[in-house]
């Protein structure tokens, strides 16, 4: 059994740069979720042990957001899965968590977001792009700028011919992806956010395929921000 687990707001300096840490949701979890491979476990306990695993076995596995603050701008990275929405795994489904309330403590409201940076689409990574209101989903964070990969997007773009919905992500992209887009101008992340190139936030090398991580070229600091389908296959 997934059992709950507190963890603070953390703070990151890189440079210039600053990254603070929101929360949404965190258990404790088994590592089967992951492998049951306990030979591969064993092989590689020497370095997840103690931040990646815990003595009896089990991990933190926690849900979360980054905000970055850099060159005067503010991006939200991955807004998780967002409240209230149906999903077909308990631990999702309607979820109610003050992950706003976490949002506002620091110091950052919504309307003040300048970019939101989806590295992925599954529904934890884009939930809280959108609130339901009045029986519509409308945008967080309205004055943003909402910007997702491109092969990403089209992958689980429900009106593209062929489309192959995957259960967990079912409804994902008419609640979260498709209130935010703007046919006027196009939603790709590219080249860059910021207004500087010394200290851009940069599309890199994909995890996986239609995965992305950011950059701060000043410091040759990546921030990865993906639910690792596993940790040791990504170290």
């Amino acid at each position: 059994m997934s059992e709950p687990v507190d963890a603070p707001m953390t703070m990151i300096q890189v440079g210039d740069a600053e990254i603070r840490r929101v929360e949404e949701l965190a258990i404790i979890s088994s590592m089967a979720m992951l492998t049951q491979d306990q030979a591969l476990i064993e092989a590689n306990r020497h370095w997840l042990m103690p931040h990646f695993l815990r003595p009896d076995g089990r991990r933190d596995f926690i849900f979360q957001s980054w905000i970055l603050f850099v060159d005067g701008k503010v991006v939200v990275i991955d807004p998780c899965t967002g409240n209230g929405r149906p999903h077909m795994h308990p631990l999702f489904n309607r979820l109610d968590t003050p992950y706003i309330e976490r949002f506002g403590a620091t110091g950052i409201r919504p309307e003040q977001v300048d970019y939101v940076f989806c590295t992925h689409l599954h529904h934890d990574h884009c939930g809280w792009n959108t609130q339901l209101r009045d029986g519509r989903y409308v945008p967080t964070f309205p004055n943003a700028r909402y910007l997702f990969v491109r092969r990403e997007y089209e992958r689980w773009d429900t009106r593209q011919p062929g489309h192959k919905p995957v259960d967990y992500n079912i409804g994902v992209f008419e609640q979260s992806v498709l209130p935010v887009s703007r046919p006027a101008l196009p939603n790709w992340w590219a080249t860059g956010i910021a207004s500087r190139p010394a200290s851009t936030s940069s599309l890199l090398t994909a995890i996986q395929p239609g995965i992305r991580s950011c950059t701060l070229p000043r410091k040759r600091t990546r921030l990865i921000s993906q639910a690792m389908c596993s940790i040791i296959r990504c170290r």
